[in-house]
């Protein structure tokens, strides 16, 4: 009886196994094990189909409740990236946006980060970013973003002591820049299914955001969070 367990424990460890690994491929994802965490660099799903997720970086600014007002008349669902120092002076803002039903990440402390930096000076921000936002809100950030998107070893590292998957993107609106026309064409050529889209809290996403729910509507998209997003 006693072999007979071990045999039916080995067989569904197997099995187990052989699952996972089927799930890390319908995600597109690089991966690097720090400790006992695995740390996960994604930028959309590919196994989904006409889904995609709006991601907002720099929250709260003077233009989030903006975004929020037209987020909530299309009924569409992001996910807000919060910079802590930001939260600490705008802890209603992200109040406001966790009960408008969105999902939040952490997007570091300082927003300040270089390549000089050390692995403890990373965790140290991290950590500080992840309290402000839950002093904040009550809620603990499932995903991080880091600033600029820089990501190396160090960043992995941290990432990893600190219990977090790095969400990136696959099409970037770069509204930090381009015009409205520019920016409503880069995202109708670059958008794709299961793609996760990086807008900021600026004036010129207040001014283009209709028009790109609106378009990708046309095309057959449904806005969901990161969470729904990488659900398969």
């Amino acid at each position: 009886m006693r072999k007979l367990k071990i045999l039916v424990w080995i067989s569904c460890l197997i099995l187990l196994i052989l699952f996972l690994q089927e799930e890390v491929i319908s995600i597109e994802t690089e991966e690097d094990i720090f400790g006992l965490n695995l740390v996960r660099s994604l930028g959309g799903n590919s196994q989904v189909r006409k889904e995609v997720a709006l991601t907002f970086d720099d929250a709260p600014s003077p233009f989030t409740k903006e975004v929020l007002k037209i987020l909530d008349n299309y009924g569409v669902s992001a996910t807000f990236f919060l910079v802590g120092s930001q939260v600490e002076k705008s802890p209603e803002v992200a109040r406001q946006i966790v009960a408008a039903g969105h999902e939040i990440g952490n997007h570091s402390f300082s927003h300040c980060w270089s390549s000089d930096d050390s692995v403890e000076t990373l965790v140290e921000d991290i950590k500080r970013a992840e309290e402000a936002i839950y002093r904040a809100t009550g809620q603990v950030p499932l995903y991080f973003r880091p600033p600029g998107g820089m990501v190396n070893d160090k960043v992995k590292e941290a990432c990893g002591q600190t219990g977090y998957g790095i969400l990136l993107w696959w099409v970037d609106s770069r509204d930090w820049l381009l015009t409205e026309e520019e920016i409503l064409e880069k995202v109708k050529k670059e958008v794709k299914d299961g793609a996760i889209i990086l807008f900021h809290n600026l004036a010129t996403t207040v001014e283009v955001l209709p028009q790109v729910i609106e378009d990708l509507r046309r095309e057959g998209y449904k806005f969901v969070t990161i969470s729904q997003l990488l659900r398969y």
